[in-house]
């Protein structure tokens, strides 16, 4: 393994950007998401703002647009709606890593500091949790040369060992990390007075024996004065990213919250990174996409976006998301309607065919007859469909390009909600779409062209 320092990421900057140009030609290039210049993404990493610049990292493969020795990519923002580019941050160049996997960042004092994973991929397996510090304002890193500082999970628990997410606590700094045990999801607790002296405290939480082997991703965030626990839960079939409202004391170490519910209810969501902007505002970022599936714009060089930015509350005990209200920044020609009209069957057409869109649909539900549907067409005859059953008080959005009048597969999602006002607002970004329902979300990742 390469220990010269910046080697490995210079290396790595210089194949993504060689490859950037295709990727910036590529017809399903998001415009207004977060993706990397060229190569292969997946989980969001260290979400924080600082200074008053929102810093966003994520799961990176400069050299292929297909998964492979994990980097970390980087972008910044200073209004959530317009992203630059910054080098990529981290490089796995050190003897204790393969790979640099998921994780999160803190201000710790002014020093923008972000913990991680270290992986080898064996056999056997070693997962570590580290940190790597930056003093020029998150353009580059140094890593802490005590790393890794959890050199392994405690006794007893699988080999899995990630994605630690760490905030300041009761006179000090909590972590918790992803594991198994018994054959268990779980998560796992560490407390530091100083981020670098971790001690281990025992289960923050775990499955009790429905809800998966292991959880990547566990997230820990305040939301509206509740906690709120997010984790991806593997082998855990039908579910991709859920969540819990609840507390956590610091006394004795563990998280007590109400039952699972999924975060998202489309296919292309996972990893998603919940954290508290310097307003307070609690605001969460996933990975649009999935494991084991074909990426179409592989042949332009490039895999993978992020969802839009979310502002986060939490009503009745549910988590409730919506499209961060700077993003109201990227609106251009406005197009306003009191009414629009259904057709016979029930369906409303709105021309996409790869373009930047977001429409806002208000109604009441007696209003809406038995329901409809939203046609978001691609081409003139097909589209991708979201529906409202008016009788069910329910939404369904079937993956994929239909032709209109297709026999649809609907797995309807109730609202929950006691509020006869229903909205649904809708982002298309060349290859993705984003509805909110009031309160449900689907997003998935779309080729606009598939068949």
């Amino acid at each position: 393994m390469e220990t010269k320092p910046g080697a490995a990421l210079r290396r790595a900057q210089e194949a993504m950007m060689q490859t950037a140009p295709a990727a910036a030609r590529s017809p399903l290039r998001p415009r207004y998401h977060i993706a990397a210049p060229a190569g292969w993404i997946n989980d969001p990493n260290g979400l924080i703002q600082t200074g008053g610049v929102y810093h966003v990292f994520y799961q990176l493969h400069p050299y292929s647009p297909e998964w492979g020795p994990m980097h970390w990519g980087h972008a910044a923002s200073r209004d959530l709606a317009h992203w630059e580019d910054f080098p990529i941050a981290l490089a796995p160049d050190q003897p204790y890593e393969d790979g640099c996997f998921s994780g999160c960042a803190v201000d710790a004092g002014g020093v923008l500091t972000l913990f991680y994973t270290a992986h080898r991929g064996g056999p056997p397996l070693r997962e570590s949790q580290c940190a790597a510090r930056s003093f020029d304002g998150g353009r580059t890193f140094v890593k802490d040369p005590q790393n890794p500082l959890i050199p392994a999970p405690p006794e007893g628990f699988s080999a899995d060992f990630r994605d630690p997410k760490v905030w300041r606590g009761d006179g000090g700094w909590h972590m918790i990390v992803g594991s198994s045990h018994g054959g268990r999801g779980c998560a796992l607790l560490y407390d530091s007075p100083d981020l670098s002296r971790w001690e281990y405290r025992g289960i923050f939480a775990e499955s009790d024996g429905s809800s998966g082997t292991m959880w990547e991703c566990p997230n820990y965030c305040e939301v509206d004065g509740r906690g709120v626990f997010l984790f991806s839960p593997i082998g855990m079939p039908g579910h991709k990213n859920v969540y819990q409202t609840g507390s956590f004391d610091a006394r004795s170490g563990k998280f007590t919250g109400g039952p699972l519910r999924e975060l998202d209810h489309g296919v292309d969501f996972y990893a998603a990174q919940a954290f508290q902007d310097e307003r307070g505002r609690a605001l969460l970022v996933a990975w649009m996409d999935r494991w084991g599936e074909p990426h179409p714009t592989a042949a332009d060089g490039w895999a993978g976006l992020l969802t839009l930015p979310r502002e986060l509350h939490v009503q009745n005990g549910r988590l409730v998301q919506q499209p961060a209200p700077e993003l109201a920044l990227l609106r251009g020609e406005t197009l306003a309607y009191r009414r629009l009209p259904l057709r016979p069957d029930g369906a409303l057409s709105v021309d996409w065919r790869g373009q930047c869109l977001e429409l806002e649909l208000s109604f009441r539900r007696e209003e809406a007859g038995r329901g409809f549907t939203l046609w978001l067409d691609t081409a003139p005859g097909r589209g991708v469909p979201i529906v409202y059953d008016a009788r069910r008080d329910a939404f369904a959005a079937p993956h994929g390009v239909f032709p209109h009048g297709a026999d649809l597969p609907l797995d309807w999602v109730p609202r929950e909600s006691p509020d006869p006002a229903v909205s649904l607002r809708v982002f298309t970004d060349a290859c993705s779409v984003e509805a909110f329902a009031s309160p449900l979300v689907f997003t998935s990742r779309i080729a606009p062209d598939a068949t």
